[in-house]
């Protein structure tokens, strides 16, 4: 098209021309050529943050011609990188956003999981055989976290808490996730897995990890067998995450551990990571009779089986020792 003429072709990402003639009027103009057919699109750009609205639409130049002046020279420029606007607003939304799900982290991925939403539906307090005063306690602390952002701000520090449930599997620390994420008013992100093929890999997914809850926030993150999530080769990575070089307001970090002992005092015992430690011990014998009531309630309607009040004591006292897990296998 142009045989007198030398031809620059740049593929580079961050050549905004737009960007830079907006900035410097005085060195550059550009003017669209009318014999060109210019083809625009709208790019969606997700908010930083859930409080920040839904996103916004920019303007992304698939193609156009310009006839330029730069300093002392003219020449034409070629920019080549249809949907309907509203279109692509509105896919775009329903695409970042989920309604019957829970977003789980697996494997470097965010991916919505209705089962999981299912399971945490049927979730209640109500249906956690706790002591009391316990149960209340870790109620109060997220329910107040969520309550006290201004209380954070007037004091200066990050608004950001961790939690730790602690004790030996089978005595509620998965059902209490369940009912906490049920009870919260918030977005529950579920962390599975953070396994990669290697460390490079390992780093970016957790990278992924918070970005994604920071764009959430405020928002619950929980991570289930801390223990098995972090190890050498991820922690001093994970430790940067939770600590906000970048903006972690509104993040409550709910972690869970069979194995305390395991995890690095990094974690463990480091304050403004997670500072409050909930541990489930094996059921006391009150807590044990209140487990074989909600079965006999739960197996009242079956005429097959026979469950009188005279083995609630019996069984309460028989199963010391045991985990809510180990009871419901007995039972």
């Amino acid at each position: 098209m142009y045989p007198n003429s030398s031809v620059t072709v740049s593929q580079d990402y961050l050549f905004n021309l737009f960007g830079y003639a907006a900035a410097h009027p005085d060195k550059i103009i550009l003017k669209e050529m009318d014999e060109v057919q210019t083809i625009k699109s709208e790019i969606f750009i997700p908010a930083m943050s859930r409080r920040d609205g839904e996103g916004r639409l920019v303007e992304n130049v698939l193609f156009a011609g310009y006839r330029v002046a730069f300093g002392n020279q003219e020449m034409i420029i070629y920019t080549a990188s249809p949907v309907a606007r509203k279109l692509l607003h509105d896919v775009s939304v329903y695409a970042s956003t989920f309604s019957e799900a829970v977003l789980v982290f697996d494997q470097g991925f965010w991916r919505p999981d209705h089962n999981l939403w299912m399971e945490v539906q049927k979730a209640s307090w109500g249906e956690v055989i706790l002591d009391e005063g316990f149960k209340h306690r870790i109620q109060a602390d997220y329910r107040s976290f969520f309550k006290s952002e201004k209380t954070y701000k007037d004091l200066a520090v990050p608004w950001k808490r961790g939690l730790i449930l602690i004790g030996p599997p089978g005595n509620g620390k998965t059902v209490s996730v369940k009912a906490i994420m049920k009870d919260v008013k918030v977005p529950a992100l579920y962390v599975k897995s953070l396994h990669r093929l290697c460390a490079d890999h390992l780093l970016s997914a957790i990278r992924a990890m918070f970005e994604r809850a920071r764009r959430e926030a405020p928002c619950v993150l929980i991570m289930e067998d801390l223990d098995s999530l972090i190890n050498d080769m991820n922690r001093s990575f994970f430790l940067n995450e939770v600590d906000g070089l970048e903006d972690n307001d509104g993040l409550l970090m709910i972690a869970t551990t069979n194995h305390f002992d395991r995890l690095d005092p990094a974690l463990s015992n480091r304050p403004s990571r997670f500072d409050r430690k909930y541990t489930f011990q094996d059921p006391s014998e009150s807590e044990r009779r209140q487990y074989a009531v909600w079965w006999q309630n739960k197996l009242k309607d079956n005429k097959d089986i026979i469950f009188p009040d005279s083995l609630l004591d019996k069984v309460a006292r028989e199963t010391e020792k045991f985990s809510f897990a180990y009871m419901k296998e007995a039972l």
